[in-house]
């Protein structure tokens, strides 16, 4: 907001002092046209920056993810959940890991 008045006063009198009367009309058009595009831009790129911010917190720490625990085992042909078990969950891990040994 400060720039925006800044450049109402500023433009007009720099116009002024190098080309005289079309220098100050051009000067008005230009600090009032700044005087309404600059907050504009402002608010923009408060916006951009939040969004980054954002975006950055919530990849925070993705390329280094660990897993707290072995994923759950699945029981049966239908894949039935139960209560986590560790021990089944190691087991599960072992399976995976002799089905695929590349990952």
């Amino acid at each position: 907001v400060h720039r925006g008045v800044q450049g109402t006063l500023e433009n007009p009198m720099a116009g002024a002092e190098a080309e005289g009367v079309g220098g100050l009309v051009r000067g008005v058009g230009s600090g009032t046209v700044g005087f309404f595009v600059r907050p504009i831009m402002g608010v923009m790129d408060f916006t951009k920056r939040v969004a980054e911010g954002i975006r950055n917190t919530a990849t925070l720490g993705d390329e280094n993810a660990e897993r707290s625990r072995p994923p759950r085992m699945m029981y049966g042909l239908d894949h039935v959940m139960r209560i986590y078990s560790k021990e089944d969950a190691l087991v599960k891990a072992l399976l995976d890991r002799i089905a695929k040994p590349n990952l």
